[in-house]
């Protein structure tokens, strides 16, 4: 009997480029409620070497800024984005059934969208007009290193999603942060620059 090591990696970055295909990209889940399925991640031969690693979730937490002038006010658009590269991300062929696994997984992607909503509340907090182009990617780091903490940590605490208990508190604490941040779900932060 073959037993699968479950470890998992994280990976998420920022990305600024401008949303051109925003949400058309086939290569690209935006976050939603619906859950991962083991056909959006690549699967792997066993013959790759990854290593001890059974699966690796590549996320991106990014956002776009526009201006446009409305009568006598000019107006800032912030969008901010979570989504899911289905190319970047993998499931070794002999772990791409594990349930258990793949909810690690999703929960990887949960808390990007946790921490997409908290970066959306801190711009419609803040109000940054003065030195936007700045002041944004400072604030982004800021909330992105917090995220990418709390990822390490999800890991460490689960074992990769192996101590099930464990895992189970991580999903009502996740569950918890989301609906917490439920009012900057559309991730969109727009107000009047003087």
């Amino acid at each position: 009997m073959n037993t699968i090591v479950t470890k998992t990696a994280i990976t998420f970055f920022l990305f600024l480029a401008s949303f051109c295909s925003y949400g058309q990209d086939t290569n690209f889940i935006i976050w939603s409620k619906n859950v991962l399925k083991p056909s959006d991640f690549t699967v792997l031969s066993e013959k790759v070497n990854a290593g001890q690693k059974a699966a690796l979730t590549t996320g991106q937490i990014g956002y776009r800024y526009s201006y446009k002038n409305e009568g006598s006010q000019n107006i800032v658009f912030i969008e901010i984005q979570n989504r899911f590269s289905k190319d970047k991300s993998w499931m070794k062929s002999d772990a791409i059934n594990n349930q258990n696994l793949l909810e690690h997984e999703q929960l990887h992607f949960d808390l990007g969208e946790v921490y997409a909503r908290m970066f959306t509340k801190i711009l419609s907090e803040k109000r940054i007009a003065k030195n936007l182009r700045e002041n944004l990617p400072q604030i982004y780091k800021e909330v992105f290193s917090q995220m990418e903490a709390k990822q390490v940590l999800y890991d460490q605490e689960t074992n990769h999603g192996l101590i099930k208990e464990k895992q189970k508190e991580w999903k009502v604490f996740i569950e918890e942060e989301l609906e917490k941040y439920k009012d900057f779900a559309d991730k969109k932060v727009s107000y009047s620059v003087s």
